[in-house]
């Protein structure tokens, strides 16, 4: 419901491209064909004139005043959502678990101590979620996880996803600020996001493990990353 409900506004405000039909029922979508599409990859979204234009996407949509999202996504009530299905499905956790989400649970406060805000936010930047018409204009598609969020989220969901490098963050954060000092607060902020994301995602793939797919090393990268980056914090 909260999907239709933000991908429509997101194309009434042209972030996402139209979608005239959506069955709350099946869950079947019908959004508008863009001829000749080219859908971005981990490589094409670092290059500027791309960066530059999905960067303002997403500063354009977390200024949004009049975008009404009546639903947050909030990492910490999500991963207590995907533990008990876990539990559910009799799935394992990594073996030092419990040790390692004491220290995610307790980044809760610590971004409200960094003066997280709430905004509208996609929260899934893969960039197969941006697409380029034949004008060169980009849409951000797939609106599944959307809802009020901190901004830093999407920037640190954006430099995860496509493997930036320092350089890239560095080049993201110049964009997305208009060129002004990024202050710590932000910088901190994305950190912590980043190691909340892979913590997530990480606990994901042990419940599509556990119902029977198969993701190789992925899970577990994820899941190291985030021990590795606790260390930096």
């Amino acid at each position: 419901n909260t999907e239709m409900f933000n991908s429509a506004i997101a194309s009434e405000k042209g972030f996402n491209v139209e979608v005239p039909y959506f069955n709350l029922e099946t869950g079947v979508k019908i959004s508008k064909f863009i001829e000749n599409a080219e859908t971005l990859t981990n490589r094409s979204i670092k290059k500027e004139e791309n960066l530059k234009q999905v960067t303002k996407i997403l500063r354009d949509l977390h200024e949004c005043k009049d975008f009404h999202m009546d639903n947050e996504f909030n990492m910490f009530r999500e991963l207590e959502k995907y533990e008990e299905i876990l539990k559910k499905d009799n799935g394992d956790f990594f073996e030092d678990y419990d040790e390692v989400r004491s220290k995610v649970m307790a980044l809760e406060d610590e971004l409200k101590r960094c003066n997280a805000v709430s905004v509208p936010s996609h929260n899934d930047l893969v960039s197969e979620n941006f697409v380029k018409d034949t004008e060169g204009r980009i849409y951000l598609i797939d609106w599944e996880y959307s809802g009020t969020n901190d901004d830093m989220w999407d920037l640190a969901a954006l430099s995860l996803e496509n493997e930036f490098s320092e350089d890239d963050i560095e080049l993201m954060f110049r964009l997305y600020f208009n060129g002004d000092k990024v202050d710590e607060s932000a910088r901190r902020r994305l950190l912590i996001h980043q190691i909340c994301q892979d913590f997530l995602w990480a606990v994901w793939t042990l419940i599509k493990e556990a119902e029977g797919d198969d993701f190789g090393t992925y899970g577990i990268d994820r899941y190291n990353r985030a021990k590795e980056y606790l260390k930096r914090l």
